[in-house]
């Protein structure tokens, strides 16, 4: 392997650029775990919006039914 030196600020020029990569990563990977989780929280919502629906459609079709049945 071969050897080579640094300069003091050269060393911190890059750490600092390595600093800031990685927080710029770590950023990202939290931005993109939030929007997961904002993804999922909406499908349960829809998920259930569509239960509701559906049941108050059931619903709908049955009370003519009881209407008829009862007269």
């Amino acid at each position: 392997m071969k050897e080579k030196s640094f300069t003091i600020e050269q060393f911190k020029e890059a750490y600092q650029k390595a600093t800031v990569s990685e927080a710029a990563e770590s950023f990202k990977q939290t931005k993109d775990i939030e929007i997961g989780i904002a993804m999922t929280f909406m499908s349960v919502i829809l998920i259930k919006k569509t239960e509701e629906i559906l049941l108050g459609e059931e619903e709908k079709a049955q009370s003519p039914a009881k209407v008829e049945s009862a007269q």
